[in-house]
């Protein structure tokens, strides 16, 4: 049922239902500006530096408010600074029987536009037309009643709701399955871990998940402060504007997960010295890819995944099939060493078993389900296609809807354990990337929050030898029935120690292959 449900979270243009704490609470037809005299007021909407950015209810930027957002349907969240500065005008209310004088760049309301439309406002808060808002914070905000006359100096509808004091604040807008619609300026803390995601949510079942739960993990163990940024869309600028914001929340070092953060950090490096920067699958490059450079506060992890696709594709042929397939998501390099190395574990599985395999292989060119996916899935399979290797992200969805449109049809999953997604994963080839973030996080802050001399500019590159790839073995993951898991722990032992080695380049497809037949454009 999740699974179906994310489907039609993807296919429908509406809000994303309330129910899971770590949903992205997101509208699919609106953009929210946080806006006020310290950005111009209606010329920061459209700007998306003052873009707000859905999150859901356990963001721990919001946990303080969490109870007053139960039942929100939308949750949208930007951090700001509301200066002490004289703005040149003020106002005042009349708070508890005396007279408060708000600066002018304490003002600050959130608007509300068509998606990629700002000229198309449709809610401003708050004002006669729009509605009336809920206060989250009124220890933080004062928001006038919604009222036509002012009462003893209150103000109106038509007034300035205001902060408090100046200081650095999330402003969080949130609309409930009642109707409501509420704000609030939530003061930020000290962050001391941030991640950034890519183009996909912290819930993902991939990449961005794997990593903020290795955050989540250190973080907890350590008792530090950790919150997450979701960039407001995919591109460069976009994330250098989500790690500016982690940079000003505090945070000394910003996990960045996935090769689309190269050109960011590149950018971002030198530019914060101080700042500590894990970039996890990739290197800083600019965006031309003409020049590389790792700066000493920034540590690269990159993966073996062409071991954990040699694991799958051994498996795969090991529990009795012999009809593959592979659909990764673009044909970039982590992506093409999986596949690889998936076709390197059939053939070793294959001349073991003596039994000839033939593979379908081919890209999708995004890593988003798509219906046309999904068609081309359902070709592989009502072909005789029995397992079908996924890779790349959101794809997923609909390599998984098109097996459970059969009878038999199964998958094999990526990343990150996907076995809670469908009972047609029958394994996933994982990057172990908990273990891979906790284990760097664990030696910056032993080494006094900073990379020492073996992460410090360096790229690691973590396999079966750091216990950072494999297949899940839990009883709960592990829905192989004639491969067993001694079978695979001695299989990975021999990764681990050298004795099987997988070759890793992404130049020319794999060679002298004698059981295994592959169709590289299926």
């Amino acid at each position: 049922m999740k699974r179906i449900f994310a489907l039609l979270l993807l296919a429908c243009s509406t809000l994303l239902l309330a129910g899971c704490a770590g949903t992205i609470l997101e509208n699919a037809e609106k953009d929210y500006y946080a806006v006020g005299q310290f950005n111009g007021w209606g010329t920061a909407v459209g700007d998306e530096t003052y873009k707000m950015t859905a999150i859901a209810i356990n963001d721990e930027r919001v946990a303080s408010i969490k109870a007053e957002l139960k039942g929100a349907t939308a949750l949208y969240i930007l951090q700001v600074v509301l200066p002490a500065t004289d703005a040149g005008w003020s106002f005042e209310y009349k708070i508890d029987g005396e007279v408060v004088t708000f600066n002018g760049n304490l003002a600050v309301k959130v608007v509300r536009t068509a998606i990629g439309d700002p000229d198309t406002i449709d809610f401003w808060a708050q004002n006669k037309e729009s509605g009336a808002i809920d206060n989250l914070t009124p220890d933080t905000l004062y928001l006038p009643p919604y009222q036509e006359t002012a009462t003893d100096g209150e103000g109106t509808w038509g007034d300035n709701p205001g902060a408090l004091e100046a200081g650095t604040y999330y402003v969080v807008y949130a609309e409930l399955e009642d109707g409501t619609k509420a704000m609030g300026l939530v003061p930020v803390t000290e962050i001391d871990i941030a991640l950034v995601t890519d183009v996909g949510n912290i819930d993902d079942k991939s990449f961005n998940e794997g990593a903020w739960n290795g955050v989540i993990k250190y973080a907890e163990e350590n008792n530090l402060t950790y919150a997450y940024w979701r960039p407001n869309e995919d591109s460069t600028a976009a994330r250098e504007v989500s790690i500016k914001a982690a940079i000003a929340a505090g945070a000394d070092v910003v996990v960045c997960p996935g090769y689309l953060f190269e050109e960011a950090i590149y950018n971002l490096q030198s530019q914060y010295p101080d700042v500590a920067f894990l970039l996890l699958d990739g290197e800083p490059h600019t965006a031309d890819y003409a020049t590389y450079y790792t700066a000493a506060n920034t540590c690269c992890i990159l993966y073996q995944e062409e071991q954990a696709g040699y694991l799958a594709g051994y498996a795969a042929v090991m529990e009795g099939y012999t009809k593959l397939g592979f659909i990764g998501g673009m044909s970039v390099p982590a992506v093409v060493r999986y596949g690889y190395g998936y076709v390197q574990g059939a053939e070793a599985a294959a001349v073991a078993k003596n039994v000839n395999v033939t593979i379908k292989y081919n890209y999708a060119g995004t890593f988003s389900p798509s219906a046309d996916l999904k068609t081309k899935m359902d070709a592989w399979y009502a072909a005789g296609t029995e397992v079908v290797f996924s890779c790349g992200g959101g794809i997923y969805l609909s390599v998984v809807a098109a097996a459970e449109a059969t009878t038999s049809g199964k998958v094999i999953g990526v990343d990150v354990d996907q076995s809670a997604e469908s009972d047609r994963i029958i394994t996933s080839a994982e990057k172990k990337l908990v273990e891979s973030t906790y284990q760097a996080l664990t030696s910056f802050y032993d080494n006094d929050g900073a990379w020492d001399v073996d992460h410090a500019g360096i790229t690691l590159t973590l396999g079966a030898a750091e216990d950072c790839v494999g297949l899940p073995t839990s009883e709960s993951s592990w829905r192989l029935t004639t491969f067993t898991v001694a079978e695979y722990n001695t299989l990975f032992a021999s990764l681990k120690d050298g004795s099987v080695v997988v070759n890793n380049s992404t130049a020319a497809v794999p060679a002298g292959l004698t059981h295994v037949t592959v169709d590289y454009n299926a």
